[in-house]
């Protein structure tokens, strides 16, 4: 018994030497990977830069160069009629209207108090420049051309109704007097630039 201690003790020996060994080799090879597989990027520094990469970006581009309009040369690049064709544009309106007054009370039976009523009735859809410059032309050039007095004579005519032919006449005659004066249809630049030319000038 006492021959066979020593032997079991070396036997013991033996593999704790091997497994020391054993543990020396693989440190390294765990280490070596542990080096070699790197360790993906947080969500936050991808974010940090996505956003500086988009600010290089915006630096680098070029700025469009967007040049300032004074309110002269707006008015300016309203194109409006000027000489004679002014004043015969200004002349067919006065005729329109002594036409348009004379139809009415020569054609119908209508009272002639309507005149004076209807004659500044177009003028309420100036209401649109309460909303806008673009809603407000578009407006008034529409209660002051031609075609909706016409249509709406038209329409009369045919069926018979001798009050709305006198709205239509009297339609007509109104844009005949502002046509007269000069006042003709607006651009969306200002509320006084027409195609007769600037009020006022």
């Amino acid at each position: 018994m006492t021959r066979g201690a020593p032997r079991r003790d070396g036997k013991r020996g033996k593999h704790r030497a091997h497994d020391a060994s054993t543990r020396h080799l693989l440190t390294p090879l765990g280490n070596q990977s542990a080096a070699i597989e790197p360790s993906p990027p947080a969500v936050s520094e991808l974010r940090c830069r996505r956003r500086t990469t988009s600010a290089k970006a915006a630096e680098q581009a070029p700025r469009r160069y967007v040049p300032s309009v004074t309110p002269e040369q707006t008015r300016a690049s309203a194109p409006a009629v000027a000489g004679w064709p002014r004043r015969i544009l200004r002349s067919e309106g006065a005729v329109l209207l002594a036409a348009a007054v004379a139809a009415y009370f020569t054609w119908l039976d209508e009272p002639w108090w309507l005149v004076p009523l209807l004659l500044f009735a177009p003028d309420l859809f100036m209401a649109g420049y309460a909303q806008s410059r673009r809603t407000g032309a578009w407006l008034y050039n529409f209660a002051h051309s031609y075609p909706a007095p016409a249509t709406l004579g038209a329409v009369a005519l045919v069926v018979g109704k001798p009050f709305w032919q006198g709205m239509a006449l009297v339609w007509l005659a109104r844009i005949g007097m502002d046509r007269a004066l000069g006042y003709g249809l607006k651009y969306e630049t200002d509320f006084k630039d027409t195609h007769l030319g600037r009020i006022g000038v």
